[in-house]
């Protein structure tokens, strides 16, 4: 029954690390409202570095957890982090939630515990020699270098998209166009999966050190085993670079957003490469396998909550924009500029601009939209 220790750890491990994401997400936003010459660089932001420390915090519990329940069992229960972050979310960043995004998270959460119910609890310990020989199948040297390939190109990709998009849309003031929306949809999702598959490597290399590090502490010493600090390495570079992409993906959409795609791209690639590394299988394949497409499912919707939500105040952005250019018209009896509607200059008054702008604000705070004063469109 070691496995329900491991779900233990695990669940606090989850509600942990997202608070630390969420603290540094508060952070960021902090200092991108302040001027220019006024902000900081993150390692000198306190806020930031109390986050990054509950993050590691969480990872450490992930760490140990792995070392008393198979991946398979763990990844799923990762869904704990998006109730939790729904609530750190609202509280600490006050991001919009809504009823697609509770239907969302309820998906999510679902075919969470369903994955966990029906995958594997058996716990085989893992000496060194059978650990490096798992390592070293065709089969997993296959999945480790597909994520290779994708890495880059992916983050080619969300550099392409920053390079050739436009100033925000929200401080020009017009409609948003196509290639606006597909970014605004795309690009998160791309840093979900960058950022998942990352990440699914302290799961599978966790688990491996986790071993080595037992088998140390049962008296056969792995002190002096390089594959031992190899291992440690690479769950520290994996544990690294997870930080990184996740303060890049919030600095320009809400956690409310990132963290449900970089969760689902963590939890396939983590239970796909548990099994293909460890050779392990579901108790019920069906129910197991119906979890995980409920899981993506609810992603998904979640996708259209956040897409929905961000086209709403970009609207109530716009509309306030238009409403100050015409009281400005009838205060200074100047020439209205382009995209100003002509009855506006007629019927705006001052409450009306005052309603958008706290529409636009309020907008603006469920969305993310907005924060990074000189971030790209997404």
């Amino acid at each position: 029954m070691s496995w329900v220790v491991g779900v233990g750890i695990s669940c606090f491990s989850s509600v942990t690390l997202n608070l630390g994401i969420n603290v540094q997400k508060l952070a960021l936003n902090k200092n991108s409202a302040l001027p220019k010459e006024k902000q900081k660089a993150v390692i000198r932001q306190p806020t930031w570095l109390f986050g990054l420390g509950i993050f590691i915090l969480g990872n450490i519990g992930d760490f140990v957890a792995l070392s008393f329940a198979s991946p398979t069992v763990l990844a799923p229960l990762g869904s704990i982090s998006l109730v939790s972050n729904v609530i750190f979310a609202t509280l600490l960043l006050r991001e919009r939630f809504g009823f697609l995004d509770a239907l969302a998270v309820a998906v999510v959460a679902t075919g969470a515990v369903m994955a966990v119910l029906a995958g594997s609890h058996e716990d085989v310990p893992y000496g060194v020699e059978q650990i490096l020989a798992l390592m070293a199948r065709p089969q997993f040297l296959a999945f480790e270098g597909v994520l290779l390939i994708t890495w880059p190109v992916v983050f080619m990709m969300l550099k392409s998209m920053e390079k050739h998009s436009v100033k925000p849309v929200k401080e020009e003031g017009r409609a948003p166009t196509m290639r606006d929306r597909v970014v605004f949809i795309v690009a998160p999702i791309l840093w979900g999966v960058l950022i998942g598959t990352i990440g699914s490597q302290t799961a599978l290399l966790g688990k491996a050190s986790g071993e080595l590090v037992k088998t140390t502490l049962a008296g056969d010493s792995q002190l002096g085993n390089p594959a031992m600090w190899i291992i440690l390495g690479g769950v520290g570079l994996a544990a690294v670079m997870q930080v990184v992409g996740l303060n890049l993906a919030l600095k320009y959409f809400d956690s409310l957003f990132i963290i449900p795609c970089q969760y689902t791209a963590w939890l396939m690639s983590s239970v796909i490469g548990s099994m293909i590394m460890y050779i392990e299988s579901p108790n019920n394949p069906l129910m197991f396998y119906s979890g995980a497409a409920l899981t993506i499912c609810g992603v998904g919707l979640l996708s259209v909550a956040r897409y929905v939500a961000m086209r709403k105040a970009l609207k109530g952005a716009r509309k306030a924009e238009q409403h100050k250019e015409a009281d400005r018209v009838h205060a200074e009896g100047a020439k209205p500029e382009i995209g100003v509607p002509e009855e506006s200059r007629d019927e705006v008054s001052w409450s009306a601009e005052k309603g958008s702008e706290e529409e636009a604000i309020e907008g603006d705070r469920g969305t993310g939209i907005g924060t990074e004063p000189d971030a790209p469109v997404w």
